[in-house]
């Protein structure tokens, strides 16, 4: 019985049941269990730094088979991190983000057969776009010194931030 008992096809096992009172004895084939080892990870996603108008990308790395990930975001409005509708890879990007996103956490769960783990919390920070002006100069002609008046060369003045500017 040991023999045959040991001879099952790999990933399989005997299991010996029972002897009835013929003595019958009574062996079933059964499979194993795999053992799955549960996700582990190895690179955490970091704080990011962008710009209103542009996105921002979170990854995390993590081992183990078959894995599963769910970004969540916390949006500082009381409810916690929530799932991201769709956000189910390794990496996350958000979309187009304005000022009202800054501060906004997220994570991910990774998850397998063997358990799941919860990554540290990035944070995104918003910066405001820089203002971008265009200056509209005005001429100022040269003037030249009088006995009662100082003169001056040509400048410019802007009518946006009432700069002066001169060669």
């Amino acid at each position: 019985i040991s023999e045959m008992l040991s001879a099952g096809e790999e990933g399989y096992y005997y299991e010996l049941t029972g002897i009835t009172a013929d003595t019958t004895i009574v062996v079933n084939l059964k499979q194993n269990t795999p053992v799955v080892v549960a996700p582990a990870i190895t690179s955490q996603p970091q704080n990011i730094s962008v710009q209103e108008g542009q996105k921002a990308t979170f990854t995390v790395t993590a081992t183990g088979d078959n894995l599963s990930y769910q970004w969540q975001i916390n949006r500082n409005d009381g409810n916690g991190f929530v799932n991201l509708s769709g956000a189910t890879s390794a990496s996350y990007t958000t979309s187009t983000v304005d000022m009202d996103c800054n501060g906004f956490k997220y994570q991910c769960i990774v998850s397998n057969e063997g358990g799941s783990v919860t990554s540290d919390i990035a944070t995104l920070t918003v910066t405001e776009k820089p203002s971008v002006h265009t200056h509209s100069l005005t001429q100022v002609p040269a003037k030249a010194a009088t006995c009662t008046e100082e003169g001056n060369k040509v400048y410019y003045t802007c009518s946006g931030c009432d700069s002066l500017f001169a060669d």
